[in-house]
């Protein structure tokens, strides 16, 4: 919790003291200026992320006690920045649904994965790229609108 207000504390900081219009959809989201990062989270970028990384290590986020006990389906949309060592050095909640539900258990699962470079990437390049998460129980009362909303490829 700490680091998390640590966290918003230094972004709104740092927004603050930026001037110059953002360049990607890292920037859009967080108002901060990555590391030099390659941007893959556009629409259509010209390369995706497994020419560069390759989950190593995936780690399931733990499912929310309130979330389940409610029957409550949802995704989480980030923009990660992946570093040169393959960690999550910058993390951005693009979209989630419902709306703070799941956002900060997909964030700490994200904390932990780990990444290898591609055989195309052996000069480490970080990158900036979209990770979906979805969260699904069975008997989801909420399940046509997380369909709505997230898609159905994660139920």
């Amino acid at each position: 919790m700490y680091r998390m207000i640590l966290f918003l504390t230094t972004f709104a900081l740092s927004a603050c003291q930026t001037t110059e219009a953002p360049q990607s959809s890292f920037e859009k989201e967080t108002g901060e200026v990555p590391k030099q990062y390659i941007d893959l989270t556009s629409p259509n970028p010209n390369h995706g992320i497994l020419d560069y990384w390759q989950v190593e290590t995936r780690i399931d986020p733990r499912y929310p006690s309130t979330a389940a006990r409610d029957r409550l389906s949802g995704c989480v949309e980030t923009i990660v920045g992946i570093d040169t060592d393959g960690r999550a050095a910058e993390l951005a909640i693009r979209f989630s649904y419902p709306q703070g539900v799941f956002d900060y258990r997909a964030v700490e699962a994200l904390k932990e994965w780990r990444w290898t470079p591609a055989n195309t990437n052996q000069e480490r390049h970080p990158v900036l790229a979209v990770v979906k998460l979805y969260f699904s129980v069975a008997n989801s009362k909420n399940k046509k609108a997380v369909e709505a909303y997230c898609g159905d490829s994660g139920l």
